[in-house]
């Protein structure tokens, strides 16, 4: 027996495993002194444990045939097909390894008048995830069926092409019938694919911001570049100077001059054609007519304001 710690292995699939536990390189040597050179493969309860025990192993396992192996002086590479779904009865533990009395489960029976419509659900979800995932078509997945009778032969197919964690693969594993197995793939899947689609969307928002930002940076240049040729650069120059001149004579409080400084270097920055380079210029043209050092020796008197206001007003 290969208890496994995480990894995922379905009837009809071909999956490596590293091993470097002393206890799975014994299970893996012992069933290649078998003639079907068959083992075990399930998953364990308990990650940072070594199972002893049946109780420490999931009840429900997958018979195996181990392909190759390829050994290193550290660990082993083995590569098992998976042959069919195997319930666990019993756990005997050696010296080494582990041996298990196990019994074959029947396959998945296809029941329901639902096992149709979830199989092209199943299909349409994995085509496009891959397609989010690859960023183009992809080939139909219809090609893993081959009619009613290999349906059971899908649901493994689809869950072993899918990156489905340990423990997620093992509900999987223990289902009994058809539709439920595809309505446990149409779940899963359905989350990933709108995860994926969010990501999407994310990356062309950014994708067509930068796109944006490129074009504006390209057109002032070439705008840039024609202002040079007509010689209205050395104009809009001028007019800046005229204004910072003005700006500086004009008698502005510091808070005032401040800001209007401000604006001035944005529109220093700015294209001469674009809409928003004439806001400023307004502004700031504003900016210098209001009298900022001119005083009035008239006395006004807010009682008298106020009462001509609420006559013009109300009456």
């Amino acid at each position: 027996m290969l208890p496994l710690r995480n990894g995922v292995l379905f009837p009809g699939a071909g999956v490596p495993f590293v091993v470097g536990r002393e206890a799975s390189l014994a299970a893996v040597d012992a069933a290649l002194a078998r003639e079907d050179k068959d083992l075990v493969v399930c998953f364990q309860r308990l990650v940072d444990e070594e199972p002893r025990a049946l109780a420490d192993l999931r009840s429900v396992g997958v018979r195996a045939h181990i392909r190759t192996i390829q050994r290193t002086p550290e660990a082993m590479t083995v590569l098992v097909h998976g042959i069919e779904r195997v319930g666990l009865d019993s756990v005997v533990t050696s010296e080494r390894a582990l041996f298990a009395s196990v019994r074959p489960l029947p396959m998945l029976v296809d029941e329901g008048t639902d096992v149709e419509a979830l199989t092209r659900d199943v299909t349409g979800l994995v085509q496009r995830l891959v397609q989010l995932a690859k960023g183009g078509e992809v080939p139909p997945l219809d090609a893993l069926l081959r009619g009613d009778e290999d349906r059971v032969r899908f649901v493994f197919a689809v869950a072993s092409l899918l990156d489905i964690e340990g423990g997620k693969a093992q509900e999987l594993l223990e289902k009994s019938t058809v539709s439920d197995a595809l309505r446990f793939l149409v779940g899963h899947r359905a989350r990933e694919v709108k995860i994926l689609e969010v990501r999407q969307e994310i990356v062309q928002q950014v994708a067509g911001q930068m796109d944006k930002e490129q074009r504006e940076y390209v057109l002032r240049k070439q705008l840039q570049t024609i202002q040079n040729e007509l010689g209205s650069a050395d104009s809009e120059a001028a007019e800046v100077t005229d204004l910072r001149q003005r700006l500086e004579g004009g008698g502005l409080p510091e808070a005032a001059l401040r800001e209007a400084m401000r604006e001035l270097g944005r529109l220093e920055r700015m294209p001469g054609a674009s809409h928003e380079h004439q806001v400023i210029r307004s502004y700031i043209e504003l900016v210098l007519e209001l009298p900022w050092s001119v005083e009035s020796e008239t006395r006004v008197d807010l009682v008298a304001a106020r009462s001509v206001l609420d006559r013009t007003i109300f009456d």
